[in-house]
């Protein structure tokens, strides 16, 4: 039953998703395509090079907000399939509230893990791309001096990938919790559902910031293993109180 439950939320979500990853990757290459075929190789500021430059923000920002798309679609169905309108269809299915949360798991990790993947390619397309415009020398000198530093230790890489996973699921499950503690009320449940976002956030924050602060380490490294404890401990707590909260209200009803 749990493979079916997988199947269903994969084809749910990417019916939403994959429209949206789609224009992701086309931005992209044209971004790409523009500034290689048309970018001049002097810095005087053309039309070529600014509507370049134009793509090539535009990718930027899409590099930027690719993130939080996919973490409100992913609330977005998790709502609507638990306490909106499929929300009575998925609670008389003959299996447990642990189950239907498992599957909501697995699907936020796999969508996380694609969402990484295409922002990685994304950032390799954009660091391949020629730099012309003054403004594009301007933004390149600023960043990548400080990616350099990184890119050159692959440990710190590996945790870098992991950390950056590991936020977009703990992002994902704490809006999990947040609707299932709106799902205890009976009105104003999308309102109730932003409201416990935040202050499940707010508090989660102030636990990673404080744990930090008490070790006061130094080292990037045993900073970065924290952090990624803690996403590993909050991301377990949040689907706890989801498979807690929607079995009791499943058997209220």
């Amino acid at each position: 039953m749990l493979i079916k439950l997988l199947k269903y939320d994969i084809i749910s979500t990417a019916r939403m998703i994959l429209p949206i990853y789609s224009v992701f990757i086309i931005i992209n290459l044209v971004s790409t395509l523009t500034n290689s075929l048309y970018v001049s190789q002097t810095l005087d500021e053309s039309p070529a090079d600014i509507v370049a430059l134009l793509l090539w923000l535009l990718a930027f920002m899409c590099i930027c907000f690719l993130p939080l798309l996919t973490v409100i679609i992913l609330f977005y169905d998790f709502y609507q399939s638990m306490v909106g309108l499929r929300g009575y269809i998925t609670h008389t299915l003959p299996v447990s509230a642990r189950k239907i949360m498992l599957s909501k798991t697995i699907t936020a990790v796999i969508w996380a893990a694609v969402a990484l993947i295409l922002l990685a390619g994304a950032i390799c397309l954009i660091a391949a791309q020629p730099i012309s415009s003054t403004l594009m020398v301007e933004i390149y000198v600023d960043t990548l001096d400080d990616l350099v530093a990184l890119f050159s230790s692959p440990h710190l890489m590996v945790l870098l990938v992991l950390e950056l996973w590991l936020s977009l699921i703990v992002d994902t499950m704490l809006w999990f919790a947040a609707v299932s503690l709106a799902a205890c009320f009976n009105k104003h449940r999308p309102f109730l559902s932003i409201v416990f976002y935040i202050v499940l956030d707010i508090i989660f924050q102030q636990i990673i910031v404080t744990v930090l602060l008490l070790v006061n380490s130094d080292n990037y490294t045993m900073a970065m293993f924290i952090t990624i404890f803690e996403y590993l401990i909050i991301s377990a707590a949040a689907i706890l109180i989801s498979s807690r909260l929607f079995g009791r209200w499943t058997n209220l009803q």
